[in-house]
């Protein structure tokens, strides 16, 4: 067993998904319901004694399976009074080894409607998708994505999509990593 991590923030018979797993040289991360947690690797690590645990405002609901210079960004829902009609809108770029939010945003969310994202289980919203390349994190949701700056969390484009097409994820490369106008090398639909 390379850790073992015990939920303390569940209702009984509640489940979720234990959305994203990184691994850097020091710390094995994994996201658990509104939670993100850091066990040192090659310890052994009883609940409650992991490196760091991160709170989130709400469940993971999508997150790349990248990691550069020990970090990563992981999409969460907006958590408020209705946390199971809430849009899955919030990014945070999270240091891994040190278990700190380097920054975090608000982002559109889809014009498909206010119901939960898929990691609630109804399809209503549009699973927003994130990848990182070098210096830029980009997210992609039905409406449209956004270019993050890595280290400021500072926007550096948006694109909008017009019905019927709608931006279902982005890819990295060079043209993600320096785009400063223009559109993103994204993947659409159209209806």
């Amino acid at each position: 067993m390379a850790f073992r991590f015990s939920v303390d923030d569940m209702a009984p018979g509640e489940h979720v998904e234990m959305a994203g797993m990184w691994a850097t040289d020091r710390i094995v991360a994994e996201g658990i319901n509104k939670t993100l947690v850091g066990m040192r690797i090659g310890t052994d690590i009883a609940p409650g004694e992991e490196e760091w645990r991160l709170r989130l405002d709400g469940p993971v609901c999508g997150y790349t399976r990248h990691v550069g210079d020990h970090r990563t960004a992981a999409v969460v829902f907006r958590a408020n009074d209705r946390e199971e009609d809430a849009f899955c809108n919030q990014v945070a770029f999270v240091d891994l080894d040190d278990g700190r939010f380097v920054w975090e945003d608000r982002f559109s969310y889809s014009v498909a409607g206010p119901g939960p994202g898929f990691a609630t289980g109804s399809s209503s919203q549009d699973r927003p998708s994130v990848t990182l390349t070098h210096d830029t994190v980009a997210v992609t949701w039905g409406g449209g994505t956004v270019g993050y700056d890595m280290e400021e969390g500072e926007s550096r484009w948006a694109t909008r999509t017009a019905a019927p097409c709608q931006d279902m994820g982005a890819a990295g490369g060079r043209a993600l990593r320096r785009s400063t106008r223009g559109r993103a090398p994204c993947f659409s639909r159209c209806a």
